[in-house]
């Protein structure tokens, strides 16, 4: 019974990694910002809310000139919510 709990666990874990943010969405959130120069990374462990299942780094060029980071997150039902480093 214990192996197939931790079985499930893993499935449910690994299915995750393939939760990311669209690279077109997350580029249009970004771009909507004023940013430019925007790469979207892999699946963020970190950084969102419990209630969000999409996660994906980012990196950008912020209005300022300056290099940007942080994590873009979303939910099934809701929009694409950004928070940087």
């Amino acid at each position: 019974m214990k192996n197939i709990i931790a079985i499930a666990a893993l499935a449910a874990t690994l299915s995750l990694a393939g939760c990311g943010i669209s690279p077109d969405q997350g580029a249009k959130t970004l771009a909507a910002m004023g940013m430019t120069d925007i790469k979207i990374g892999g699946y963020a462990w970190f950084g969102c809310s419990e209630d969000d299942t999409f996660r994906s780094n980012f990196t950008a060029i912020g209005q300022n000139g300056q290099p940007v980071s942080g994590v873009l997150c979303g939910g099934m039902f809701k929009g694409v919510t950004v928070r940087f480093d």
